[in-house]
């Protein structure tokens, strides 16, 4: 997987969030088509965020035990959750061998939405499910 379809695999599943769309590829592919200059698969977009939606009662407690005693998922803000469900589904279900790649490209992807602040944040809690 490359990181034009991370990138869209994130900005996918927030928009998934904030709408409760129902994930298909047609849906997909639709919203890949809306957005001019997405680049990326469709199919692996689909792949991830349908993954994603199955897998979430296994991926965010798997988050919220690496997060402060103080904190809770539900405080963390929507692209933050979209970027750690995103990598978190592809260290523990895509068994995925060069983690540290999938790692550094979600922290890229973070700082492409001006979370560069949260970088150090992401890498802890990613680096720790990926043990």
């Amino acid at each position: 997987m490359d990181r034009a379809t991370r990138f869209v695999a994130v900005q996918y599943l927030y928009h998934v969030m904030v709408t409760n769309e129902v994930v298909t590829i047609d849906s997909v592919t639709a919203f890949m088509e809306r957005c001019e200059g997405i680049k990326g698969s469709s199919d692996e977009v689909c792949q991830l965020v349908s993954g994603v939606i199955e897998k979430s009662h296994i991926i965010e407690p798997c988050i919220e035990k690496h997060l402060s005693h103080n904190w809770r998922f539900e405080r963390l803000g929507m692209v933050l959750k979209a970027i750690l469900k995103l990598s978190s589904f592809e260290i523990i279900f895509l068994k995925a061998a060069d983690k540290p790649l999938i790692i550094n490209q979600y922290l890229e992807i973070a700082k492409a939405f001006n979370h560069a602040g949260e970088v150090g944040f992401l890498n802890y809690i990613m680096d720790n499910i990926s043990l």
